[in-house]
């Protein structure tokens, strides 16, 4: 089963990997072309970098990451629109 989360397959990556060994050195039309960011494509072509990206989202997340009390909230805000949502579609 093909984890939903990844934008590219391994596939992708090894194709991108050759085109860019053959001389398409340009990240903005194997973005296009794949349908990703170019930064995606730096990460697949330029092992350094996704090291640093990972290591980066690794060491920042906890500055980012909302207290329990915090996410227990916005998942209230959540529920409570999606349940409003609801009882107003059944309305048309």
């Amino acid at each position: 089963m093909r984890d939903l989360r990844c934008k590219l397959s391994e596939e992708d990556r090894q194709q991108i990997r050759s085109l860019w060994s053959s001389g398409f050195n340009n990240y903005s039309y194997l973005a296009v072309k794949f349908g990703v960011h170019p930064k995606t494509i730096r990460k697949v072509v330029d092992d350094n970098y996704r090291l640093e990206c990972n290591k980066y989202n690794r060491e920042n997340w906890k500055r980012y990451k909302p207290s329990k009390e915090h996410h227990a909230e916005l998942t209230r805000i959540y529920r409570r629109r999606k349940k409003d949502i609801k009882n107003t579609w059944h309305c048309l």
